[in-house]
């Protein structure tokens, strides 16, 4: 697994390439979906809010629809999943 700030770094100079290649199209950057291993329960969230700090950063919209895929317990639900990752 690898640490939070390491994502986000990667992800943050994939938007920055993009916006400077792009500079008036509208980016979007979608939230890490929960998973069904209890590791990420602290990761997912912790990383989320970092990538939503990036996209605002770099004009870019936010686009989380974790809160209709997350169960009380902050994993993804069964349902919602045939191997607990899609």
């Amino acid at each position: 697994q690898r640490p939070v700030p390491d994502i986000a770094a990667d992800i943050r100079a994939i938007l920055a390439e993009l916006r400077a290649a792009l500079p008036t199209a509208t980016l979007g950057l979608n939230a890490v979906t929960p998973r069904q291993n209890p590791l990420f329960r602290d990761t997912i969230p912790a990383l989320n809010a970092r990538l939503k700090d990036i996209a605002a950063e770099h004009n870019a919209v936010f686009l989380d629809i974790n809160a209709a895929l997350i169960a009380p317990d902050g994993l993804m639900p069964q349902p919602y999943t045939h191997d607990g990752l899609h």
